[in-house]
């Protein structure tokens, strides 16, 4: 509910451009879900190794066309930027790995909170009143959903 008010689709949000961005979401609720059924089997080393390489060829066959030199002053940049990525791309593998996808996706749904935060304060954005509106829908959902997790956990032991 809180993505729609964001969204607001009346107001002409939804065309074929945004079929890439919902396109993205899919694809990452399908990672998310493939990545906990193959951690059942498969230690977090393991599927960080392979999302890697399969990463690393399908983005070397579709940006070769693209390829341009990196200035040497952005050179830092973009180590510190491929070490970040790395790191949280492991912990994202570990988190799935150690707890279901379904308690872990409304935590994904805070990157709306974040983008907002960035927009208004480094790229003077304005925060639309359905965005702040959908995006607290969006965190309290997330949040009861990690509270109910936590109430059946201690239910059970």
């Amino acid at each position: 509910m809180g993505i729609l008010i964001v969204l607001n689709p009346s107001g002409g949000v939804l065309s074929w451009d945004s079929a890439l961005p919902f396109l993205g979401a899919v694809m990452f609720a399908i990672y998310g879900l493939l990545t906990r059924m193959v951690g059942r089997d498969d230690s977090a080393t393991v599927s960080f190794f392979w999302t890697s390489i399969v990463g690393a060829i399908t983005a070397t066959v579709l940006g070769i066309f693209w390829l341009q030199p990196v200035d040497l002053p952005d050179v830092p940049l973009l180590l510190i930027l491929c070490a970040g990525a790395a790191i949280s791309h492991f912990l994202l593998i570990r988190a799935y790995e150690m707890a279901e996808a379904s308690s872990l996706q409304p935590f994904a749904y805070t990157q709306l909170v974040w983008v907002s935060i960035i927009g208004v304060l480094f790229f003077d954005e304005r925060l639309a009143p359905n965005v702040a509106l959908g995006g607290a829908i969006v965190v309290a959902a997330g949040l009861f959903t990690w509270w109910r997790t936590l109430q059946k956990a201690r239910q059970a032991g």
